[in-house]
């Protein structure tokens, strides 16, 4: 059997990479072999771990546990110069939700992005960075169950259409939100089979903004 957190470390150095296809080429094995590994079907040689970490840029004790010496952790969660790494996890959630229950989605272990391609591609600050699983088929075909997806937290009002995270009934869903004439925001799923609301823009609370996610084919 495959480790699980392992298998989600290994997902975020093929997103950190590019894709699978580089990742094997940088590593010298299979493609099919780094799916596997992500897949949990399996777990690459000692030889391989070191290989992986290494092309990756990360230090071989967290790939292999998830955890680091107190020495290297210093630039978790921070700003790095370029070509370093940024490693989002779902922590930076955690005070935008308040006393929210995650219900449509589930914070992320950790996905290690460089440091420049945050900044070119997604131009929002790392700090506010919040890495969470979806859950559900509410957002399909968008979002499927289990994508990745990247946040940007401490957003209380939607500035813009698009799709959030919001706090609904006491838990934080994600939905689809438009502004509508009169200050009101329809509020949906991308699900057909799911109903849309229309609400007052001041009852709806945003406790972030999705700018990335990712998926299995």
């Amino acid at each position: 059997m495959g480790d699980r957190n392992l298998s989600a470390r290994l997902r975020s150095v093929i997103a950190a990479r590019g894709s699978v296809a580089e990742l094997a080429r940088a590593v010298g094995v299979s493609d099919n072999a780094i799916y596997k590994w992500a897949a949990g079907r399996g777990q690459p040689s000692v030889v391989n771990l070191v290989a992986l970490a290494k092309v990756a840029g990360v230090s071989l004790e967290w790939l292999a546990t998830g955890r680091e010496s107190a020495g290297k952790r210093g630039s978790r969660g921070r700003s790095a110069p370029a070509g370093d790494y940024f490693f989002a996890s779902g922590r930076a959630l955690a005070g935008a939700a308040g006393a929210a229950e995650l219900g449509g989605v589930r914070t992320a272990e950790c996905l290690a992005l460089r440091s420049d391609w945050v900044r070119q591609r997604l131009g929002v600050e790392q700090a506010r960075l919040a890495l969470v699983e979806a859950l559900g088929d509410a957002m399909s075909p968008t979002i499927e169950d289990g994508d990745l997806l990247l946040v940007e937290v401490a957003r209380k009002r939607p500035e813009r259409d698009g799709v959030y995270l919001i706090r609904v009934a006491g838990k934080v869903v994600v939905r689809r939100l438009q502004n509508c004439p009169g200050g009101q925001i329809l509020v949906k799923c991308d699900h057909p089979g799911y109903d849309a609301i229309k609400v007052a823009a001041s009852k709806v609370r945003a406790v972030a903004r999705l700018v990335w996610r990712a998926g299995r084919l």
